[in-house]
């Protein structure tokens, strides 16, 4: 499903153009790679530093420095951008420089965010080295990686991502959350791991023990789904949104019984297969679906409701519905009113958290 990327720029005609769709650059791919992410609600563009760093693990400087009247890098909007991020960082971010800086830029940084935010903020260096008219598969698949870090252990649990990568022809390897324990040490809570399929000839170990269940079965669909014991069925967009829903239902004594992102599916078939899967499920409950309009429009995505509700007209089991986000108004008119007892609209997260629960029964 890929990560949840911010771009901030305090340019605001570049960003309003990119909210429409428009690239104020030409590199081949970029536009439609733009255009998908977007669609697809990982991508995102704001000017405002307060939405953009508080919730992000990684934070990269990818700022213009222009050569000076003296030959060397002007830094002066790369040092904007430290100072207006830094009283925005949380305690577990990590600032990666990618702009083209002078040597001895990193200790610069790594001084300043201590000065401002009052305690560490761990610094890495990880310049590209991307061709003009090549970038994206520069990026995609790069000939050499260069990383600059403080701690020798980030520099180990680095090393070993990228080794990862390369030994499973990795199109995606994703670690989160990472964490810092009390002692310093960094540990990978969790990760996911995509492969390249055309790759398969090259690992006769990938042969899938679980083919035809229901965890393949969803991936088969372009669906996130891992199965848990709990008895609220929940169905979401995006990684983030699911994990923070999932904590929710917890906090307010539910027992989560799946992680579920329909992430750019959600405009397709996601809401059909996802509701099809918790349904099979006999120790579900209710069905909590939680959705958050950003790059998605919620009107489209009741719509996808409305049509997997019309074709279970007696559903026996509640479902939950909360839209936020938007045109989130305009989706709840869409689901008002439908003739069927099990449908719950609830406009506010936590309440529709608070039903799901009730009607899942606490643990």
């Amino acid at each position: 499903t890929g990560n949840e990327v911010t771009c901030v720029d305090i340019d605001a005609e570049k960003i309003a153009a990119l909210q429409q769709g428009e690239v104020p650059i030409y590199e081949p791919g970029l536009a439609e790679m733009i255009q998908r992410n977007v669609k697809a609600g990982r991508l995102s563009f704001t000017t405002d530093y307060a939405v953009a760093v508080p919730p992000a693990d990684i934070v990269i400087l990818a700022v213009g420095t222009p050569q000076g009247h003296d030959g060397d890098a002007d830094l002066a909007c790369f040092r904007d951008a430290v100072d207006r991020l830094a009283p925005h960082l949380n305690s577990r971010a990590v600032v990666v420089i990618k702009s083209t800086v002078p040597v001895g830029t990193n200790a610069e940084t790594y001084a300043r965010l201590m000065e401002i935010t009052g305690r560490e903020v761990e610094v890495a260096s990880n310049p590209e080295f991307l061709k003009e008219g090549a970038a994206i598969n520069d990026f995609m698949f790069p000939d050499r990686v260069v990383v600059g870090v403080r701690k020798p252990e980030t520099a180990e649990l680095l090393r070993r991502l990228y080794e990862l990568y390369r030994r499973v022809d990795g199109e995606l390897v994703e670690v989160n959350p990472l964490a810092l324990t009390e002692e310093g040490d960094l540990v990978a809570l969790d990760a996911k791991i995509k492969t390249d399929g055309n790759a398969r000839f090259r690992h006769p170990e990938w042969e899938d023990p679980h083919a035809g269940s229901p965890e393949a079965r969803a991936a088969a669909r372009g669906l996130s789904y891992v199965p848990l014991e709990g008895d609220i069925g929940l169905l979401s967009n995006g990684a983030g949104l699911t994990m923070a829903t999932m904590d929710e239902l917890a906090l307010a004594g539910g027992r989560p019984a799946n992680f579920l992102d329909a992430g750019e599916r959600i405009l397709r078939d996601g809401i059909e297969d996802g509701w099809q899967l918790l349904e099979e499920r006999p120790e579900v409950r209710v069905i909590f679906i939680n959705i958050f309009g950003g790059g998605v429009r919620c009107d489209q995505i009741a719509e996808r409701i409305k049509a997997a509700a019309d074709r279970r007209p007696d559903f026996s089991r509640p479902v939950v519905v909360c839209l936020q986000g938007r045109n989130a108004a305009e989706g709840r008119q869409v689901l008002q009113g439908l003739p069927y007892p099990y449908l719950h609209l609830v406009p506010d997260m936590d309440a529709a958290v608070e039903l799901a629960v009730a009607l899942g029964g606490k643990a």
